[in-house]
């Protein structure tokens, strides 16, 4: 899937800014991909890391990955309002699909 939560909204570090829903949704996507792919199976693993908002993340990635939803709110819904790019950001996206798109149909 991918490597860690150290990209979540607020990791000091990474500064990518993915929400806990964000994490659930990049799960679906993985989830959907393994399905179409490899009869579903998929594997994750947990190895750590720390910040309390983590644990919001860890549990829409088990959400998705269990089909069972928590009624547990995640307690930045409503305050990140994120409805345009950069143009920083989409220089990266275009120089990303252009690299990539020798390889995928993007």
């Amino acid at each position: 899937m991918w490597r860690g939560f150290a990209s979540h909204t607020f990791d000091p570090l990474c500064r990518q800014q993915v929400t806990a829903n964000g994490y659930g949704q990049l799960t679906d996507i993985v989830r959907s991909i393994a399905e179409r792919h490899c009869g579903g199976k998929l594997l994750a693993v947990l190895e750590g890391g720390t910040g309390n908002y983590m644990a919001y993340c860890i549990l829409r990635v088990l959400e998705s990955l269990s089909g069972v939803k928590a009624d547990v709110k995640d307690p930045v819904d409503g305050l990140l309002v994120r409805n345009f790019v950069t143009c920083g950001q989409k220089a990266a996206i275009d120089k990303v699909k252009a690299i990539q798109s020798a390889s995928w149909k993007l």
